[in-house]
């Protein structure tokens, strides 16, 4: 028996191209008045959420890691 991608019960699984084209979109529209990249990385943080690849609570804690590491240089 041959199983796809996305589990039944897990995350979403976009392709390459699809999870592209919705990044692009949210960043053309939603989150337009960001500047690039910024507007890029908010858009791929939303998907990634909105897919349940990453909860907002992990999603938190990684920023807040990445942002001690930038600071402390």
């Amino acid at each position: 028996m041959t199983h796809s991608t996305a589990a039944v019960c897990g995350p979403e699984v976009l392709s390459f191209v699809d999870r592209r084209n919705e990044e692009d979109t949210l960043s053309a529209t939603v989150y337009s008045t960001l500047p690039y990249p910024e507007n890029q990385l908010v858009s791929l943080a939303h998907s990634l959420v909105a897919r349940g690849v990453i909860d907002e609570t992990e999603l938190q804690h990684r920023v807040a890691g990445i942002r001690s590491r930038l600071q402390a240089d």
